[in-house]
C-alpha cells in the first residue's frame, strides 16, 4: 500500500470515528465501497479488482474498529464506566478475534462437501454479497465514466454546500450569531442518504418527540429520553409497521428508478423513451 493510500485510510478512519460519535451511525461499509471504486479507478486494469477488494477489507476493518470504540465510549459515558476499561475491553476483543475467527473459518472450510470453495454461490456456505463488492471493482476500473451521468456534479455541489454551511457555522459560533442554533450538522444530514428511510423516518419522529418532551417536561426528558429511544429503535424499529401495512395493501412506489452510466446504453434508453412518448401521444 502506497503512502498516499495509507494517508487516505487514516483520514477516512478519523472521519468514520467522528461521524459515528456525532450520529451513532457507522458508515464503515460505505467508506469500504468508496475505497474499492477509488483503488480500481486509479489502477485501471484487470488486476485492480483484487487490489481494490484487499484495500476494501483493510478499510472496513479499520473503520469498523474505530466506530466500535467510539460506540463503547458513548456507552461507557451513559453507564458511568471508565473509558480505560472500555478501551481495554476492545483491545482484548481484537486479540481474541484474531485468534478465534481464523479457527472458525477453518472449521467451516473443513466441513464443506464437494469441490466448491467456501463463499461461492454453489457451496454450502455462500457469500452472495461478495459479488456486489466485486461488481463495484469491475465498474471502478472504467473510472468516472461508468457512474451515473450527473453523479460527479451532484457530489461537487454537495461538497461546496457542506463547505459553505460548516464555514458559516464556525463563523457564527465565533461571532455569537443566533443563526448558529438553526444550522444543521452536515454529517448528520448526509447519513440518511446512505441508510435509507427505514432509519431516517424513525430518527425524525424521535427528534420531534424529544423536542416536544423537552418543552413539556425537560427534567424527565433528560433522564428518560435515552431509554425510550432505545426501546423504540431496538429490534425492527418504527418503520416495520408502516412497511408491513403497505405490503399487505400491495402498495407500490409511484416511480421506477434505475441509474445508468453515460454512454451507448444511456443513449439507447433515451431514444427508446423518446419514441415511446411520441407513439403514445
Amino acid at each position: 500500500m502506497t503512502e498516499a493510500e495509507q494517508t487516505r485510510e487514516r483520514e477516512e478512519v478519523e472521519v468514520g470515528g467522528y461521524g459515528i460519535g456525532l450520529t451513532d451511525w457507522s458508515a464503515a461499509p460505505t467508506y469500504a465501497k468508496f475505497t474499492i471504486f477509488v483503488i480500481a479507478a486509479s489502477i485501471g486494469h484487470p488486476g485492480a479488482v483484487v487490489a481494490s477488494l484487499v484495500a476494501c477489507g483493510i478499510m472496513n476493518a479499520a473503520s469498523q474498529i474505530s466506530a466500535n470504540v467510539m460506540q463503547d465510549f458513548k456507552t461507557g459515558y451513559l453507564t458511568l464506566t471508565s473509558p480505560q476499561v472500555m478501551l481495554t475491553a476492545q483491545i482484548y476483543g481484537i486479540i481474541l478475534g484474531a485468534i478465534i475467527n481464523p479457527c472458525i473459518y477453518y472449521a467451516f472450510k473443513e466441513t464443506v462437501r464437494g469441490k466448491q470453495p467456501i463463499g461461492s454461490l454453489k457451496s454450502e456456505f455462500p457469500c452472495p454479497y461478495a459479488g456486489v463488492y466485486r461488481a463495484i471493482g469491475i465498474i471502478g476500473m472504467g473510472g468516472v465514466k461508468e457512474i451515473p451521468k450527473h453523479c460527479v456534479t451532484f457530489c461537487t455541489v454537495a461538497f461546496f454546500i457542506t463547505l459553505a454551511m460548516n464555514s458559516l457555522k464556525l463563523v457564527s459560533q465565533k461571532k455569537g450569531w443566533t443563526i448558529m442554533n438553526y444550522l444543521p450538522s452536515m454529517t448528520a444530514l448526509a447519513l440518511p442518504f446512505f441508510s435509507g428511510p427505514y432509519i431516517a423516518i424513525p430518527m425524525c419522529i424521535g427528534s420531534v418527540v424529544v423536542y416536544v418532551w423537552n418543552k413539556v417536561d425537560g427534567q424527565s426528558a433528560e433522564v428518560l429520553s435515552s431509554a425510550v429511544a432505545a426501546g423504540l429503535t431496538c429490534g425492527e424499529g418504527l418503520f416495520t409497521l408502516p412497511t408491513a401495512l403497505l405490503t399487505m395493501k400491495k402498495v407500490r412506489p409511484p416511480i421506477c428508478m434505475k441509474f445508468l452510466p453515460s454512454g451507448k446504453e444511456l443513449g439507447k434508453v433515451d431514444s427508446f423513451l423518446s419514441s415511446f412518448a411520441s407513439t403514445n401521444s
